[in-house]
Formats: C-alpha cells, structure tokens, sequence
C-alpha cells in the first residue's frame, strides 16, 4: 500500500462535514476497510495513527476535536 492509498483509507473514517470518526454509516464503513488492513498487515496501526494525526492537521481540525477524535481513533484500534 503506497502512501496515497493509506492516506485516502485514514481519511475515509472521518466525516467529511464534521471531522468525526466513524460517525456516520460510510465513514464506520471505511474505519471497518482500515481494520481489514491493518489486520491483513498492510499496514501497521501505530503508523495509521501517524497518519490520522497528520491528516487532522493538514485539515486543520480544532485541537479539542483532534484530541477527542484521536482517542477514538486510539481506541478503535487499540492502540495504547
């Protein structure tokens, strides 16, 4: 999986609108496509968290909803 593709699979777990993960029923889809992956060892989850805290900058989330959507994101994922 090359960056682009892992960069458009984190950002299809949050909403477009809202910047919420997995809140509405296509982004819950593409957070259950990012748990295939990353069970499949495409890629690894601590790198997909790099990569959703990089897309959450880049667009430019508020620092409460970044730091509430990380957990989430954290513990989807189960990432310590």
């Amino acid at each position: 999986m090359n960056l682009e593709e892992a960069y458009f699979a984190i950002k299809r777990c949050f909403g477009d609108a809202d910047g919420i993960f997995a809140n509405h029923p296509i982004e819950e889809q593409g957070a259950k496509e990012l748990k295939q992956i990353i069970d499949s060892g495409s890629m690894d989850k601590k790198y997909a968290l790099i990569l959703a805290l990089g897309y959450m900058e880049m667009e430019s989330f508020r620092s409460d909803l970044k730091e509430s959507e990380t957990e989430k994101f954290k513990k989807y994922f189960g990432i310590s």
